[in-house]
């Protein structure tokens, strides 16, 4: 066992594959855990890292103030299948790590899907110019609006994996409320109702990240009350330096506040789960926070956006 491990730098076990019993620990593993050989090995994986999550659905992990990478890599002892786990650390803070790894994966899966789907799309589009039969054709048209559809998917991943750049700027709020609309989108507006502080007369901040907060959390708000008869959005603006975005949820039960803005996390079908993680993203690029807040009303959430300069 020595001799898998003792080549490796980093905090790394040896589990057996069917019981997940922990088979070997490095001197970094021993480190990391903040505790001695004897009370790691033969413990479960899941004991050791306080999860009842399987080793194939573990990725990404917290140790004390740190989240950590998992590279597994499957190798063989005494002619027993066992799993290599090395521990990366990664860099910055907790939120600050989950979101660069997840744009890293979001990075990986638009490389891969993007060039096989565009020559699909080609091959579509010259069967369409040479088809005839009718039934054919709709058929062509199906899978067309399918690839479509699909696209649009791997843009919205591809924006959530880009580098976010600021441009701080002071400009007038009634500026700002008359562009909403470029944001929000026309049609949404008469579910809109914009509510403001008279005392506030200019917002300091990235004028396109603060239009693309408000648009992801309308977004949001929208499909949360989309089978619900009052699914007006409240937006105000307040003068202790709080944007609050004010919704519906269709039911009494609030969400996992802790999962919210986790990214890929979603119940809606064709949907990748970005837009409070991409909320997120441009909060924390301008030095802003979001956070969902329980009212007396049990189909209400209030999102509330704070540490704005506003004057």
């Amino acid at each position: 066992m020595n001799d898998i491990l003792k080549h490796i730098d980093k905090p790394a076990l040896i589990v057996q594959k069917k019981s997940q019993v922990i088979a070997g620990a490095n001197q970094k593993a021993c480190f990391l855990f903040d505790r001695g050989k004897d009370l790691i090995i033969n413990s479960t994986l899941q004991k050791l890292l306080d999860t009842d999550k399987p080793l194939e659905s573990l990725d990404i992990i917290s140790v004390g103030d740190s989240l950590y990478s998992l590279e597994k890599e499957e190798k063989e002892y005494s002619g027993k299948p066992v799993t290599q786990l090395t521990f990366t650390k990664l860099p910055g803070d907790k939120e600050q790590a989950l979101f660069s790894h997840y744009s890293k994966i979001a990075e990986q899966i638009v490389h891969q899907l993007r060039s096989p789907l565009s020559g699909i799309s080609g091959y579509v589009e010259m069967l369409q110019e040479e088809e005839t039969a009718d039934s054919k054709i709709k058929i062509l048209d199906k899978i067309d609006a399918g690839l479509r559809e699909s696209f649009l998917l791997l843009n919205r991943i591809e924006k959530f994996a880009q580098p976010v750049s600021a441009n701080i700027t002071t400009f007038e709020l009634n500026q700002f409320i008359e562009s909403v609309d470029r944001f929000i989108g026309v049609a949404n507006m008469d579910r809109v109702v914009i509510e403001t502080d008279d005392e506030i007369n200019k917002i300091t901040t990235d004028f396109y990240l603060l239009g693309n907060i408000l648009k992801e959390l309308v977004d949001n708000a929208l499909q949360a009350s989309e089978n619900l008869k009052d699914d007006k959005v409240i937006i105000r603006f307040k003068k202790r330096g709080i944007i609050e975005i004010e919704n519906r949820i269709d039911g009494e039960e609030y969400p996992d506040f802790d999962r919210l803005f986790l990214p890929f996390h979603t119940n809606k079908a064709r949907q990748p789960g970005l837009g409070l993680p991409l909320c997120k993203k441009y909060c924390r690029s301008i030095n802003l926070t979001v956070t969902p807040v329980t009212t007396s009303k049990r189909n209400v959430i209030i999102f509330e956006i704070g540490n704005i300069l506003m004057t």
